[in-house]
């Protein structure tokens, strides 16, 4: 691991305590690679998992979902558009799986562009910040 990722996962603990015992709302936003696999292990098709977790004791309501790129375009995803609003309880956390095939159709490919961050916007117009996993990164640089 690189001294960033690691500067970046301990902010984002410290964060998270800190929420947790003011009783703020917070989300965390995963994304993961989760390809769907035959009986035989081969792959039949690529997924993105997408995890929303709220970390707060409050329910949350998310309003929308969007990716952000290596060059700081939104990226709007169709399945994840139809999913929303969305309320989350405490505690709790929702996963939606999605094909690569259409965040990497939005993907200009010939500069190299990837996804690296997730956004969760919730009712009260906080913007909640997901790295992507490493591996998503480079299916999609692919």
């Amino acid at each position: 691991m690189d001294l960033t990722n690691i500067l970046l996962d301990v902010i984002e603990q410290f964060t998270k305590v800190y929420s947790v015992i003011l009783r703020k709302p917070y989300i965390t936003v995963k994304v993961q690679y989760a390809p769907r696999r035959d009986r035989s292990g081969k792959v039949t098709q690529e997924m993105i998992a997408i995890t929303i977790i709220n970390e707060g004791f409050l329910e949350n309501d998310i309003k929308r979902a969007w990716f952000l790129t290596s060059f700081k375009r939104a990226v709007f995803s169709e399945l994840l558009d139809s999913k929303m609003p969305l309320r989350v309880s405490g505690r709790d956390r929702v996963t939606y799986f999605m094909p690569s095939e259409e965040l990497k159709a939005d993907l200009n490919r010939s500069i190299g562009e990837t996804i690296v961050q997730a956004v969760v916007l919730d009712s009260i117009e906080h913007k909640y910040l997901g790295r992507v996993d490493k591996v998503v990164q480079e299916e999609f640089a692919k």
